[in-house]
């Protein structure tokens, strides 16, 4: 993650194929989650409702069951961080999500 002040996010949207808007401080990126290991290690999310289901919490965006995205290094790092997946693994089960 970047040494930047954490942005201030003020609404996500989630569009087709795996790809979340996200808004800040007047700003946004789109995120495409097809540039990174996560599909593959978490087929859920190629469920189009339950990939339609995520929510901004806090610093993050949520999933039912458990998964969370950081808000900071989809902003700031995306998408340099494209072994996500593999990076989050540890507080996980793949099986669940």
């Amino acid at each position: 993650m970047s040494d930047l002040t954490a942005p201030k996010v003020t609404k996500i949207e989630i569009l087709d194929d795996l790809k979340i808007k996200i808004h800040w401080d007047g700003n946004f990126k789109i995120v495409d989650l097809n540039d990174s290991d996560l599909p593959s290690r978490f087929p859920k999310l190629k469920d189009r409702n339950y990939f339609q289901s995520a929510k901004l919490t806090g610093g993050a965006i949520s999933w039912p069951e458990g998964l969370h995205l950081d808000l900071d290094e989809l902003v700031y790092d995306w998408p340099d961080v494209k072994n996500y997946a593999e990076k989050i693994a540890g507080h996980y089960s793949s099986s669940n999500i």
